[in-house]
């Protein structure tokens, strides 16, 4: 039986970076991690949940994008490891903030628990599966186009939540 060839567990690796350009892009994405969770807050105190969100969804897409593209240097790189880091602030802190907006206080509990469960799920599958993909392809690029769909995808969701909250057919219905 012939050995599989090792393949490298780094994505900077595969760039052709060494491991230690590895751990400096991760430690860019969990930089770009607090960062983003410090500042949705504020953000959302500004602008609104649903636009605090969607700028975390742009940068996601931008770090991702940068990522696949891999215009080269390590600079570029740890750029585009900070900005797909900000993604993180959307589980932790956006999916939060826009219950609170879409139930109010009165239902958050209720509706932040089963929305958490969820989320978390779908979390657990994601890395499941991207680790599935680079096993079966040997690159990184399967996972990160998925990334890539599922930020279209949620954007898409967002888009139509926030249509959903702000038409409310349900209390023109009960009004009319």
């Amino acid at each position: 039986m012939r050995a599989r060839p090792r393949r490298s567990a780094s994505l900077a690796q595969d760039y052709g970076y060494s491991a230690q350009v590895g751990a400096l892009l991760l430690s860019a994405s969990m930089v770009g991690n607090v960062v983003s969770k410090f500042s949705l807050g504020a953000i959302a105190d500004r602008i609104g949940a649903f636009r605090a969100c969607v700028c975390s969804l742009v940068t996601t897409f931008v770090g991702l994008l940068l990522i696949l593209l891999n215009f080269g240097g390590q600079t570029a790189l740890l750029v585009s490891g900070f900005l797909y880091g900000t993604s993180f602030s959307i589980g932790s802190l956006g999916i939060s903030l826009l219950t609170r907006y879409i139930f109010g206080d009165k239902q958050y509990a209720e509706a932040y628990s089963t929305i958490s469960l969820v989320t978390s799920v779908a979390s657990a599958l994601g890395v499941t599966a991207a680790g599935l993909a680079y096993d079966v392809t040997g690159s990184y690029a399967a996972p990160i186009i998925a990334g890539i769909v599922l930020v279209g995808v949620a954007g898409s969701c967002l888009a139509y939540l926030r249509w959903r909250v702000n038409a409310r057919p349900w209390e023109k219905r009960a009004k009319a």
